[in-house]
Parts: structure tokens; C-alpha cells; sequence
């Protein structure tokens, strides 16, 4: 009898879990500003299989069943709604390589030098970074500089500097800002082997406030999601009334925006994540610590148009709170 009583127990709260856990990935997929980690769904679909593979008289509670029948809908959403990337890229008459390298160098980085030593050793040939401040202009311009010849650059103190590092000849430049001025996304038109690219910097606002005032998190963190929600409605009006003059275009830089939240998979119908194409394991690249490894992705190197993705990946080290990333394509 106790251990009927157990064995019930364990199925009641197992399902339970999987029904609540699933109905909030769900809701999060449809509805709700995110915040839980890339690897979520995916995570309650091997905690369902390990269950199904050593206690399979589990399966006759009704809360498993419509558990795993909630997991493996979102699972297969989740996965429809990525697939429609497929179609952003037209794979025809690409010849020339290019890597692209997105780094939020951080205004708070103390060893500039660890961190210019990824950008060395990637040697990418356009490079995006955000917070670029006096001090890493400075910096940039002294180890690396004369590798990049064409550079657009809005240096600010603190958080809001941005800038493009370009091996090609840069042509017409805009900068999208916000009230205050200070700019969100910066727009670069180029020409790579006589193909015209249209290149954008982003770094859209921190929520990094709504986690410093905890006991006002929801209200802020809504606010916060309806601003990054407006900067990128404006950077894809932007991109959508010129795409017609470009061959590619791409969009890099930090988000501040994980994969579950609604505004991801809204630009997953115009943009193609291009480390969900051809990268490999999670490419979490945030926070990079000491302490914890990085637990969630929030920089990306997005595109569209004429170009095929050949290899994506996030860099090892340095000492910034964000991991850079790279992405090889070919247009």
C-alpha cells in the first residue's frame, strides 16, 4: 500500500511538471516576453524521454500523456517556425568567402588586450562591435587598425558606442537612435566582388535594469521588451525598403533578446539565424565568467538574400561579459 501510494505520487507530480512546464513554454512561444534559456524545451523533451525509457507505467497517468502530447507539439512548433528561415537565403552563383564577427566588447573590460586578441587570431574580415568606447577606439586602432581600413564608428562612453571595421570599401552610413540620441543600429552599404551588401550593427536596449530592481522586475522588464520590440520593427522597415538594391543583407550584433521570447521568432520571418544553419551545440555566449559558464544566447549574425551560410561559431575567451561570435558565409 505505501508504496502504491509513492508510485501514484510520483506519477501525479511528474505530470504535473510536464503539463505546467510545457504550458508555460507554450505561452512563452506565443504570448509572453522570455526569459528562460535556450535549451528549455529541448531539456523537458529529454526529462520526458528518460522517464519514458525507466518508468514507462508512467504512462498510464493522464497528466504524462497530455504532457508529452503539450511537449511534443511545442517541440514540433518550435521547429516549424524555424524552418521558415530556410527560404530567407537563395543559394545560387556564390564565389566569394567572407567572415563576419560580432563582439560586445564591454565598456566595463579591464584587459582590452585579452580581448583584441580573439579579434587577431579570427582576423575576420568585417567586424561589428558594440560599446565601443574612446579607450577601445584607442585600443583597436593601435593593435589592429591598419588591418581595417574603412571604418565607421560612433564612439560614447559607457554602453552605446558601435562601430563597423571593414577590409572593404565602406559607402553610405545611418545610425537609428533612440530619444536620447544614442544610437541602437547602424546601417553600412558596401560592395564585396562587385555584389552590393547591406550591413547592420545592432544593440538594442539592455533589460539589465529590470534585473538590478528586482521588486519592480515584470513592470520594467515589459517596458524594456516594448522598446526592443520598436527598435527592431524600425530596423526591418529600414532593411525592407531598400533589400531591393542589395544582393545580402545582414543583421549582427548584440540582441539583448533570447531565442523564446515572440520578437525572435517574429524576425525569424524575414532573417535566417545563421549558427541555427550551420553552427554547433547551443552557441550560448552569455555571460561570460570566471565563475558560470555562458547560460543563454543574446548576440546573433543574422541574414538574408543571396549568401550561404558555411560554418558559425561562438570564440573562447577574452574578457568581456559576452563571448564573440563569427559566422563564415559566402556571397
Amino acid at each position: 500500500m505505501p508504496y502504491k501510494k509513492l508510485n501514484n505520487t510520483l506519477k501525479f507530480l511528474i505530470g504535473t511538471v510536464i503539463v505546467f512546464g510545457n504550458t508555460f513554454f507554450i505561452l512563452q512561444f506565443l504570448f509572453i516576453p522570455g526569459v528562460i534559456w535556450n535549451f528549455g524545451l529541448y531539456g523537458f523533451l529529454v526529462f520526458s524521454v528518460v522517464v519514458f525509457m525507466f518508468c514507462k507505467d508512467y504512462l498510464r497517468s493522464k497528466f504524462f500523456s497530455y504532457g508529452l502530447s503539450l511537449l511534443i507539439l511545442s517541440c514540433f512548433a518550435d521547429l516549424t517556425w524555424s524552418s521558415i528561415q530556410n527560404e530567407k537565403l537563395v543559394d545560387e552563383n556564390l564565389t566569394t568567402e567572407v567572415k563576419i564577427m560580432s563582439y560586445n566588447l564591454s565598456f566595463r573590460n579591464e584587459n582590452l588586450n585579452s580581448s583584441c586578441s580573439i579579434i587577431k587570431q579570427a582576423n575576420p574580415d568585417v567586424l561589428f562591435v558594440q560599446e565601443l568606447t574612446s579607450d577601445w577606439s584607442k585600443k583597436i586602432a593601435s593593435s589592429i587598425g591598419e588591418r581595417y581600413p574603412f571604418q565607421e564608428k560612433v564612439i560614447l562612453e559607457r554602453s552605446r558606442g558601435i562601430g563597423i571595421y571593414s577590409k572593404f570599401k565602406i559607402g553610405k552610413s545611418t545610425t537609428l537612435n533612440k530619444s536620447n540620441n544614442k544610437p541602437f543600429a547602424q546601417m553600412v552599404d558596401l560592395t564585396i566582388a562587385d555584389k552590393s551588401i547591406q550591413l547592420i550593427n545592432v544593440h538594442l536596449t539592455s533589460p539589465q535594469r529590470a534585473l538590478k530592481e528586482k521588486e519592480n522586475f515584470f513592470s520594467i522588464y515589459s517596458q524594456n521588451y516594448q522598446t526592443r520590440k520598436a527598435e527592431l520593427a524600425a530596423i526591418n522597415k529600414y532593411a525592407d525598403e531598400g533589400m531591393h538594391k542589395f544582393e545580402c543583407q545582414f543583421l549582427v550584433g548584440d540582441f539583448n533578446t533570447v531565442k523564446y521570447e515572440p520578437i525572435f521568432k517574429k524576425l525569424q520571418k524575414y532573417w535566417v539565424n545563421t549558427f541555427d544553419k550551420v553552427g554547433f551545440g547551443f552557441g550560448l555566449n552569455f555571460p561570460n565568467s570566471k565563475t558560470i559558464p555562458p547560460v543563454i544566447t543574446i548576440d546573433y549574425i543574422m541574414a538574408k538574400g543571396k549568401t550561404r551560410c558555411l560554418k558559425s561559431e561562438v570564440l573562447k575567451g577574452g574578457d568581456s561579459d559576452h563571448l564573440a561570435i563569427m559566422t563564415k558565409m559566402q556571397i
